[in-house]
């Protein structure tokens, strides 16, 4: 998740129009970023009960959330491509969507 501070307030008043966004750092240091801990969908995290769903260009989601998506269209929500899931089971339940 990302921190915001504002300019302190003996800056110009434009600069309040330019909040400094840095990224805040997990227990590890490391970035965090949404795309690689949840999905892009729903925004949840993914958990052993509910898994990440690789598509074939590598994005990540639930499966009950590429599902829901997939009745409304067939292109990946981030790059637009088609939608093809890499586990066989699960491009399964897709296709019949």
């Amino acid at each position: 998740m990302a921190n915001i501070t504002f300019p302190s307030s003996s800056s110009s008043s434009s600069s309040l129009d330019n909040p400094v966004v840095s990224a805040a750092s997990s227990s590890s240091g490391a970035p965090e970023d949404a795309f690689e801990d949840g999905c892009s969908i729903c925004l949840e995290p993914f958990t052993t009960a509910d898994p990440a769903t690789i598509t074939s260009c590598k994005h990540e989601y639930h499966l009950h959330c590429i599902l829901e998506w997939s009745q409304r269209s067939e292109e990946c929500p981030i790059c637009c491509q088609f939608v093809i899931l890499k586990d066989p089971a699960s491009q399964g339940l897709l296709a019949a969507v």
